[in-house]
């Protein structure tokens, strides 16, 4: 049973987990063993997943949150005061984001310092902002294009280890960065892709 609850993890849909029960008189109560749901919850899938103590939500605007759930698990890009306005609804519940954006709206209401539950900042975030120096934590793996755009009095930036850069033009050529140290794990560098030119 152990082995089909692994393959049960990669399944996508209703028929593929009715399938699966089928194929063994072993694994007829599989599902039922199951505490977190692969697939989204609709009118249609709810029944296969009786008791998951941890519902997975893979999409914005999902209607079907089930009662009685302890954790939810929110697996779609979010903003940060998004999060904060569903972890003070959901207070009965553990919330877990997976993706938290930090916007230019975010750190106009929240400050400069990343909170801790961010992974990504977003596209012209800390756009024109006047600090010197900049410690990205290590919970964010992902900076978007723009993101220290204009950011002129900037000489220190500090990337942490294990993280990968997916935007561009990060900076403009008005940049006085003095030090920016880039870790290893980093696949780069051209600098053209780093600088707005």
């Amino acid at each position: 049973v152990y082995s089909a609850q692994i393959v049960a993890q990669y399944l996508k849909s209703k028929e593929d987990f009715l399938n699966i029960i089928q194929v063994k008189k072993l694994y007829k109560n599989l599902l039922d063993r199951m505490r977190i749901n692969p697939i989204p919850i609709t009118n249609e899938t709810k029944n296969l997943f009786k008791y998951i103590e941890t519902q997975q939500i893979f999409e914005e605007n999902a209607e079907n949150i089930l009662e009685n759930i302890k954790i939810i698990q929110i697996n779609y890009e979010i903003d940060y005061s998004t999060m904060i306005k569903i972890k003070e609804e959901k207070k009965e519940q553990t919330v877990i984001c997976k993706k938290v954006i930090y916007t230019s709206e975010d750190m106009e209401l929240y400050g400069n310092e990343i909170p801790k539950e961010v992974n990504i900042i977003d596209i012209n975030c800390f756009r024109e902002c006047d600090f010197t120096s900049f410690v990205i934590p290590s919970t964010v793996t992902e900076l978007r294009k723009c993101c220290f755009y204009g950011c002129e009095n900037l000489t220190n930036l500090v990337i942490p280890e294990k993280w990968s850069v997916y935007g561009n033009k990060l900076f403009n050529n008005e940049s006085h960065l003095k030090s920016f140290k880039i870790p290893t794990t980093i696949k780069i560098i051209n600098e053209k892709e780093y600088i707005h030119e």
